[in-house]
């Protein structure tokens, strides 16, 4: 595999080739000629940091915090720094532009340009090198494709046909956001509705006829999005035409070590900035050092999603088996399959008893050539059609597009499941089996797909038993379960919580009656709601690497038991002062400190050896893959449904048992005292009684709506968790800071202040 990469790093270079005038020794003091370095973040002076980044060579985040590459690929990519090894002067831009997508905060080197040698056709190369990005009446001929193997990506199917490059790719899936989007309207509601008019797609809701546009946005494959190389967007990479300087323009286009300017665009490195004439003392390394990147915000949903009879994944909904995948066109599961004499690895197929690193070699296949003319596509049209997307099928009559890996044989080589030596190797795709009444079979022995609306030519497919098996190009058995909305209630009903426990917090300071058990356990519980949501605040942040993502994981995970334990422990306190006041006849408001201190240890000290065990299961073998809690992948939260429940909700379950039960034994003594002696002496305990029920009404149904909603899958009752529990905060400043005690103190206060003045 090591040989297979070089040679692909050498081809690749070997394209750059044209484009440079000759090899040069830059050096980082062209830069500080100028007057503003970064050398933490632009240089290759230190080799440890050249070593650590070649060993990640074309990985997205090995850059992510460095305005440049020192790897062997910067230089396929354009993005070297000025003293990296092999670093080219260029007379030309580097073929890799840099795309912005919606749900990405970084941008994505992508090739949009076919090679200069390409001598097909010309539909593909317009259709390639077209300015445009995601033609709305093609979505999936320009969803973005990547090599899996060397992690470059092309802006569509058609540059990797004009680059000779289709072999081992992987097409980008992709999600549907409609706006407005109602938060009653399923997923599957939408995608049985969608429809494509006056150049948008959308759906109507029954019984209107507003027309809901929706846009089709492409998803980085979770498989490849540490193959994919990231960039800086928006940089201006050239010098004005005017420049005269060619010597200063060359630098400009040769090497990345990206300049800002608050408030204004970027530029590639401080060569371009220089020749379009900014200031350079303004310039800044970082763009907006504290800018604050946020994309769709973590719903509040994600703590109890561990119903797993929606899959394993938290915050998915599995609609097939493992093995499978969902084709939205037929709205069904399809199993993948490879041909006769080949078998499934690593989501690729080889020949069988082939090893991994043979099964990249081989004779090379017969590349078709794409034959496309002038005609134009359907017109939608009648009964809305499950993302029925209208493809051109001029435009897909070659199959690269569907095989991935252009399938080349003749199916008279065919002997049982035992195929010829001299079937190419690029039969590796993964192959779905379309039945009979799924496809018509053209006279010129073309198979037409009217789902799809694509054409396969007779080498493109694999006849056997009535059915046809193609590539497919599906990648997904699940999809998203909450919608976007919920993330932003979320957002927002933490930041009022937070400011609620924090006017609490400054109330418990002012007012000394608040200052007994009761209340010291009370805001000991929001010290830890408030950690627990300042965790989620920040997890609202898009750019935390897999270790600060693990360790608020972690967090998160903690200060929420912290919370739980606090609320059992404060049922135990009210119920053993009523069981004192009334056996032994006295109240004990002795050594409240001491039993302070010790519940205080109990529930800060007990989740930590949780923690410990989930540790265990994250970082070791110690437990089966379903109990791994596989935090940062994706999100700073659990993964696995299992672990979930196991390690988060099983805790929750048993306090708010031992709650239930020390209720009732709470509320059985009150019922049974005496209405003479009892009323009299146990009078503070049912007053903090009283105050436990708010917080146990607050608290406790709070979660079980929550555990309700993860089995009934209803969107209303996760909109009701996710409200009742992100505004707890707001609820405990009602219900215990605004008290007529507390406005009196503070009154009080306020009067003796203006007194003394």
């Amino acid at each position: 595999m090591a040989s297979l990469h070089h040679t692909l790093f050498l081809v690749l270079c070997s394209v750059l080739i044209g484009t440079a005038d000759s090899s040069l020794s830059f050096n980082y003091t062209e830069v500080q000629k100028l007057g503003n370095s970064c050398p933490q973040l632009d240089t290759c002076e230190n080799q440890k940091a050249i070593k650590n980044m070649t060993q990640h060579s074309h990985h997205s985040h090995g850059n992510k915090d460095r305005n440049c590459a020192c790897d062997e690929l910067c230089v396929v990519y354009g993005d070297c720094c000025i003293n990296a090894p092999g670093v080219i002067a260029r007379t030309s831009p580097s073929p890799f532009n840099c795309f912005e997508l919606r749900n990405i905060p970084e941008g994505i080197y992508m090739k949009d340009s076919c090679l200069p040698s390409y001598d097909g056709s010309e539909e593909v190369r317009r259709l390639c090198e077209s300015t445009s990005f995601m033609d709305p009446s093609d979505p999936l001929g320009s969803m973005p494709i990547t090599n899996s193997v060397t992690g470059i990506t092309f802006k569509n199917y058609y540059c990797s046909i004009c680059n000779e490059n289709t072999e081992n790719m992987v097409l980008w899936n992709f999600k549907i956001v409609c706006s407005p989007r109602p938060f009653h309207i399923d997923n599957d509601v939408i995608l049985r509705s969608l429809v494509y008019e006056n150049e948008n797609w959308g759906f109507y809701r029954q019984g209107e006829t507003i027309f809901r546009v929706c846009s089709i946005d492409p998803v980085m494959p979770t498989l490849q999005d540490s193959e994919i190389r990231s960039c800086k967007l928006k940089l201006v990479s050239d010098c004005p035409p005017d420049w005269n300087d060619d010597d200063t323009r060359t630098k400009c286009r040769s090497y990345l070590g990206a300049r800002f300017i608050r408030g204004k665009e970027g530029y590639r490195n401080i060569h371009c900035a220089y020749c379009n004439q900014q200031n350079l003392t303004l310039l800044s390394c970082k763009y907006k050092e504290n800018t604050f990147v946020v994309t769709t915000p973590m719903s509040l949903t994600l703590l109890l999603d561990i119903n797993e009879g929606k899959g394993e994944e938290v915050g998915q909904i599995q609609l097939c088996e493992n093995g499978e995948v969902y084709d939205p066109f037929f709205r069904k599961c399809r199993s993948l399959k490879c041909l006769p004499g080949y078998m499934k690895r690593d989501g690729f197929c080889v020949l069988r008893n082939a090893s991994i690193g043979d099964s990249g070699s081989g004779d090379s296949s017969t590349v078709l050539q794409p034959k496309i003319d002038e005609s134009e596509g359907k017109e939608t049209s009648g009964t809305p059609v499950l993302l029925q997307f209208q493809v051109n099928p001029s435009r897909i009559l070659n199959s690269h597009f569907q095989n991935m890996t252009s399938i080349s044989y003749n199916l008279s080589t065919l002997n049982d499941n035992i195929l010829k030596e001299n079937i190419s190797i690029l039969q590796n795709c993964l192959l779905i089996s379309l039945a009979d009444e799924d496809y018509v079979i053209l006279p010129n022995k073309s198979a037409f797909i009217p789902k799809y609306d694509k054409v396969y030519q007779p080498a493109s497919y694999y006849a056997a038993d009535g059915s046809i098996w193609v590539c497919s190009f599906f990648t997904s058995n699940s999809e998203t379960k909450f919608l976007s909305a919920m993330g932003y209630v979320t957002a927002v009903g933490l930041g009022i919580s937070m400011i609620c426990l924090f006017l609490h917090f400054i109330a418990f300071w002012i007012v000394p009656d608040s200052q007994n058990l009761f209340g010291n356990c009370l805001v000991s519980q929001c010290v830890s709601l408030f950690c627990a949501y300042a965790c989620c605040i920040v997890n609202l942040r898009d750019d935390l690497k897999d270790v600060a993502c693990s360790f608020i994981a972690f967090c998160t995970f903690y200060f929420f038991q912290v919370a739980f334990f606090w609320m059992g422990v404060i049922a135990y306190d009210v119920w053993r002062a009523l069981k004192m006041a009334t056996t032994k006849l006295r109240v004990s408001d002795s050594k409240q400190i001491r039993r302070f201190v010790i519940y205080s240890c109990f529930t800060w000290i007990v989740p930590l050896f949780l923690v410990c065990i989930l540790a265990l299961a994250e970082f070791t073998d110690l437990f089966p893959l379903q109990y791994k809690p596989d935090f940062a992948k994706p999100r700073c939260w659990f993964k696995r449904r299992r672990a979930l429940l196991v390690f988060f909700a099983t805790p929750f379950f048993l306090i708010m048992l031992l709650n239930i039960v020390l209720f009732a034994l709470s509320s059985r003594i009150i019922l049974m005292t005496s209405q003479i002696s009892g009323k009299q002496q146990n009078q503070a305990q049912r007053r903090n009684f009283k105050l436990y029920l708010r917080l146990a009404l607050l608290m406790g149904l709070t979660w079980i709506i929550g555990v309700i909603a993860a089995y009934a899958y209803n969107q209303i009752l996760w909109y009701l968790f996710i409200i009742f529990n992100t505004l707890q905060g707001l609820f405990i400043f009602i219900a215990f800071t605004c008290s007529t005690k507390v406005w009196k103190c503070l009154y009080d206060k306020l009067r003796k202040a203006l007194k003394g003045k």
